[in-house]
C-alpha cells in the first residue's frame, strides 16, 4: 500500500493526476478502511475538477476519522467553491472546534461570514481566534479590515500598526492602512502607504488596487487643497 501511495505522490508531482488516482484506487482495494487514502483521493479529484468525487471522498475520510482537522478545512473550501456556504461554514467551524489555533480555517471562516453576513460577524470569529493565537499577523490584518468595513477606523488603524510593528513590509496591512488613512482624509499618508505596497510587491494581489487608490487619493488631495485655498 505504501508503495502505491508513494507512486501516487510521484505522479502528482509530475502532473499525472489520473495516474495518481489509479494508484490510490489500487491502494484502497488493499486497505479499504484507511481515511488518509480517501483524503488523498479527494485532493486528486479536486485537482482534476471532479468536485462531486472530491466531496464524496472527503466525507468518506471523515466518516472513518472525524478528527481530521485538515480534511474538515479542505471540505469547507470545496463547499465554498460550489456556493454551499452553509456547509462550508459548518466544516470550517468543525475544524476550529478540533483545533482552535488552525489559522487557515479561522481566516476562511472569517472571510466567509464577512461576505455572507457582516463585518461584525467576522470580527467575532477573528477575536475568538486571536484569543488563542494573538500574534497571527494575517488574522490581525483581517481583523483590521473587518473593523474598517464596520466603520471603526481608529481601531482598524491600531490593528494595522500592530501588524506593521512586527512586519513593516506586510503588504496587506499597508494596503488597508492606506484605506483607513484615506477615510480620515489623510491622503498624503494614504498615498505613501499604497506606494510602499507597490514598491514591496509590484506583482502582488494588492498592487493594482494600491496604484488605483493612490491616483484617486492624489486627486482628492488636490481637490481639498484647492477648496481650502
Amino acid at each position: 500500500v505504501e508503495v502505491l501511495v508513494a507512486r501516487a505522490r510521484v505522479r502528482l508531482a509530475v502532473t499525472d493526476a489520473l495516474g495518481a488516482l489509479d494508484c490510490i484506487r489500487e491502494a484502497q482495494a488493499l486497505a479499504p478502511g484507511r481515511p488518509d487514502l480517501f483524503h488523498l483521493q479527494a485532493q486528486v479529484s479536486a485537482q482534476l475538477g471532479d468536485r462531486s468525487a472530491a466531496l464524496a471522498a472527503f466525507n468518506a475520510a471523515l466518516q472513518l476519522d472525524p478528527s481530521l482537522v485538515r480534511v474538515w478545512y479542505e471540505l469547507g473550501t470545496q463547499e465554498e467553491e460550489r456556493g454551499n456556504w452553509s456547509a462550508a461554514r459548518s466544516a470550517y467551524e468543525r475544524a476550529l472546534d478540533l483545533l482552535p489555533t488552525y489559522p487557515a480555517a479561522a481566516l476562511a471562516l472569517a472571510d466567509l461570514v464577512r461576505r455572507s453576513e457582516s463585518p461584525r460577524a467576522a470580527i467575532i470569529v477573528l477575536v475568538r481566534f486571536l484569543e488563542a493565537d494573538p500574534w497571527d499577523l494575517e488574522a490581525l490584518t483581517a481583523l483590521g479590515r473587518a473593523l474598517l468595513e464596520d466603520g471603526r477606523t481608529i481601531q482598524a488603524l491600531e490593528g494595522f500598526e500592530r501588524v506593521l510593528r512586527f512586519d513593516p513590509e506586510h503588504a496587506g496591512a499597508l494596503y488597508y492602512q492606506g484605506a483607513a488613512l484615506a477615510r480620515q482624509q489623510q491622503f498624503e499618508q494614504a498615498v505613501a502607504a499604497w506606494e510602499r505596497v507597490v514598491r514591496l510587491d509590484p506583482a502582488g494581489p494588492y498592487a493594482a488596487q494600491a496604484r488605483s487608490r493612490a491616483r484617486s487619493a492624489r486627486d482628492l488631495q488636490h481637490i481639498f487643497a484647492t477648496t481650502a485655498g
